[in-house]
């Protein structure tokens, strides 16, 4: 950047030149100033994006109470490129890392179309990223007409001394490029395009078709790679711990069938239908004597069948309902209610 002072008067004036025409002047009485533009020379070092590239800016900016040795000059370029991430997403939540952005610099326009070609990568294959002329285009021409500004008044000596005409136009970016670091709002406008873009690739496609009104027969893009996990619920069996309790219950069942078989081929009734287990509940000892003297269980449940029995429970005592024998207790004003046993 070539800087020039000149005096009018009282007045000092400093201009700022780049080799491709981009010019910036400030007096004194200047305020916060910003000049943008692209000349026809091209600028020796800058890297050449070709017919990739979407927007090229020099700008030079320098702010109200900064000296005039702090202007700065920079040289921004916008262009389509190729990101390569890596995505992941764990509790609802999209983490995403840039892992490399590749540049075609041989792409050119044809037929209506700029093809990106991204060459074969780790466990990427080659693959073919199409641009839209009629998607391109528009971009451009919004980026041009928000980003080519100069604030800066042109300047000349009278014998009243330095005189101003009034300023060029200005858009809502000037006061962006002014507050913050121009290569960072250059990265933060190149950010919002490309997740523009991402999100309505398909609308772009469509939209370039219909303009034209040529179809063409796309390919379909390279699809994304990478692993996808999913959590589910698992039981692990520990054999070892269940072994007891499996025994347990195996014998338990050929225990109760084999107690079912010897029952029936015995010929004896199911348990909880006899009623000697009832009479050996709390009666007197002599009907129990005589139940214990029969050996044979078939006469021992013939005998229970003709024991009657009181179910009773005392007014005046605290004792609860119990079972005794007929001819053991008198009718009293006891509550009682009989039983009768036969099956």
């Amino acid at each position: 950047m070539r800087e020039e002072k000149r005096s009018c008067d009282s007045s000092s004036i400093a201009s700022f030149f780049l080799p491709n025409g981009v010019h910036l002047n400030r007096t004194i009485t200047s305020s916060s100033l910003v000049s943008t533009g692209t000349g026809t020379k091209p600028r020796p070092g800058i890297k050449n994006y070709g017919e990739s590239v979407l927007l090229n800016r020099s700008i030079i900016s320098i702010s109200q109470e900064a000296p005039s040795s702090s202007a700065t000059a920079n040289h921004c370029s916008l262009y389509w490129c190729i990101n390569t991430y890596s995505t992941s997403v764990k509790d609802n939540k999209v983490k995403e890392t840039l892992l490399d952005t590749y540049h075609d610099a041989g792409a050119r326009y044809y037929l209506g179309h700029l093809d990106l070609l991204l060459p074969a990568k780790g466990n990427s294959s080659a693959s073919i990223f199409t641009v839209e002329d009629d998607a391109s285009k528009p971009l451009t021409q919004w980026l041009v007409d928000k980003l080519q500004f100069n604030n800066t008044p042109p300047v000349w000596c009278s014998p009243r001394g330095t005189s101003m005409l009034e300023k060029s136009k200005e858009t809502e970016f000037v006061q962006v490029l002014l507050n913050a670091s121009i290569p960072d709002s250059f990265s933060k406008i190149a950010a919002g395009i490309t997740k523009h873009v991402r999100s309505e690739t398909s609308k772009f496609q469509e939209s370039a078709i219909g303009s034209s009104g040529i179809e063409w027969n796309y390919s379909p893009l390279e699809p994304a790679r990478g692993t996808s996990w999913t959590v589910q619920t698992q039981l692990h069996v520990r054999w070892a711990w269940i072994t007891l309790p499996v025994v347990l219950a195996i014998l338990t069942m050929i225990f109760l069938l084999m107690t079912a078989l010897q029952s029936r081929k015995r010929g004896l009734d199911v348990w909880k239908s006899s009623t000697i287990p009832l009479l050996y509940s709390g009666l007197n000892p002599g009907i129990q004597r005589e139940l214990r003297a029969v050996v044979d269980p078939m006469q021992t449940e013939g005998l229970a069948c003709r024991v009657r029995v009181w179910l009773l429970k005392p007014e005046n005592t605290s004792e609860t309902w119990r079972l005794d024998a007929m001819d053991s207790m008198k009718r009293s004003n006891d509550v009682w209610h009989e039983i009768s046993t036969s099956t």
